[in-house]
């Protein structure tokens, strides 16, 4: 009973570690996306960086 218990908490951790790294993964793609679209646009000189003003 206490195997099979600890077997199935492990698979829990292993499942929300996935869940979590999928999120984390996703997150990060549209902040790069983001972050991307806001250089290309600056490039072209339509979008000013508001905080790059103050470096």
């Amino acid at each position: 009973m206490i195997l099979q218990e600890a077997d199935n908490f492990k698979e829990l951790e292993q499942e929300i570690y996935k869940l979590v790294c999928k999120i984390v993964r996703k997150k990060l793609k549209e902040t790069l996306l983001l972050v991307d679209e806001i250089i290309t646009i600056g490039e072209r000189g339509f979008y000013t960086i508001p905080f790059a003003e103050s470096l």
